[in-house]
C-alpha cells in the first residue's frame, strides 16, 4: 500500500510533469506537442490572367464544393465555403490594387511616397509592389476598400452610386465571417447590431447557410466585384484622358493601354471587346462622344 508521503511525492511529480491540477481534475491533461509548420504550406500556384478571371476561377470550384456538400448531405461544411468566398472577393481587391502602380504613371506617383518593409517590396517586386501595403488589409468593410482605393489609386469610391450599393451589400454578408471564424457560428450582439436583427426577446441566433442562400451571397460578391472592376478601370482612363497621358494614337499608346486592358479584361464574362485594339478603338469613339477626342486609326 502506498504510503501517504510517497503519494504526495508522486503527485507532485505528475503536476510537474503533465500540469495536472493541484486540486481536482476536471479534463485530461495537456500534452506538449510539436508541430512541422514547414508542412503546412507549398509553393503558391501562379495563376495567369486579370484578377477578375482569377476571382472567377476560385468561386467557381466553391461552387462545385457547395453542390457537392448538398448532395452528400454535408451542408454544415457551407460556411466553411462561405469563409473561402469572402476571402476570394478580398484577394480580388487586393490582386487588382497591387498591380495599378505599375501599370499607370499617375498612379504610381499618387503613392509613391507610401512607406514599406525593404523585405516586402523585394518579395513581391515591381510588377505587384503594392502588395507590401496591403498584404495585412482586410477588405470586407467598406470604410477599408474606400481607404485603400484612395491611398493606392487616389480615387473616391463613395462617388459611384452603383459601386457603394453592391459594396454595403458585400459588407453586410462578411459581417457572417466574424461569427463563422470566431464563435463557431452564433452571432453575438455586435453581428446582430450590424446586422439590423437585434431582437426585443433575447434569443440567441447562429449563422445557417443553406445551398441557395450561398448562391445568392456568390451574386452579391460578383456584383461588388464586377462593379469594382468597372468603377476602377473608368477612373484610370478618365484621369489619363484629364492629364493628357494619351496621344489617341493606337500606334503611339499601344505600349501603355495593351498592360491595362489585360488586368481589367475577363475573357470568362465574354463581354466587350475582345482585345486590345478593339477596346482602344471604342474608348477612341466614348472618349470623342465625351471629350471630343479622337482615336487615330493604325
Amino acid at each position: 500500500m502506498e504510503s501517504a508521503q510517497s503519494g504526495l511525492a508522486r503527485s507532485a511529480r505528475l503536476r510537474r510533469n503533465s500540469q495536472v491540477s493541484k486540486y481536482f481534475q476536471v479534463s485530461r491533461a495537456e500534452s506538449i506537442s510539436s508541430v512541422n509548420l514547414r508542412e503546412a504550406y507549398s509553393p503558391l500556384r501562379v495563376v495567369s490572367g486579370s484578377p477578375i478571371d482569377t476571382y472567377y476561377s476560385r468561386v467557381e470550384l466553391l461552387v462545385v464544393r457547395a453542390q457537392q456538400a448538398q448532395q452528400a448531405n454535408e451542408e454544415e461544411l457551407i460556411p466553411l465555403l462561405f469563409l473561402r468566398l469572402i476571402s476570394a472577393t478580398e484577394s480580388y481587391v487586393r490582386d487588382l490594387l497591387s498591380r495599378l502602380p505599375a501599370i499607370c504613371p499617375l498612379v504610381w506617383a499618387h503613392c509613391s511616397e507610401q512607406n514599406m518593409a525593404l523585405g516586402a517590396a523585394f518579395h513581391y517586386g515591381k510588377s505587384t509592389l503594392a502588395m507590401a501595403t496591403l498584404e495585412h488589409v482586410s477588405f470586407s468593410t467598406k470604410g477599408e476598400v474606400q481607404k485603400q482605393s484612395q491611398k493606392i489609386a487616389g480615387v473616391h469610391v463613395s462617388s459611384d452610386g452603383s459601386l457603394r450599393v453592391a459594396l454595403d451589400a458585400f459588407e453586410s454578408i462578411s459581417e457572417l465571417r466574424h461569427s463563422v471564424v470566431h464563435s463557431f457560428d452564433e452571432l453575438f450582439y455586435k453581428n446582430l447590431r450590424e446586422l439590423k436583427a437585434l431582437d426585443s426577446s433575447g434569443a440567441r441566433f447562429a449563422v445557417s447557410i443553406s445551398p441557395l442562400l450561398f448562391q445568392s451571397f456568390v451574386a452579391v460578391c460578383h456584383s461588388f466585384v464586377r462593379a469594382y472592376n468597372r468603377f476602377l478601370l473608368d477612373s484610370l482612363l478618365d484621369s489619363w484622358l484629364k492629364n493628357s497621358l494619351l496621344a489617341m494614337d493606337w500606334r503611339l499608346d499601344k505600349e501603355r493601354f495593351e498592360p491595362v486592358f489585360s488586368v481589367f479584361k475577363s475573357t470568362r464574362d465574354g463581354v466587350g471587346p475582345a482585345n486590345a485594339y478593339r477596346a482602344f478603338q471604342q474608348f477612341g469613339r466614348s472618349a470623342t462622344a465625351l471629350n471630343g477626342r479622337a482615336a487615330a486609326a493604325p
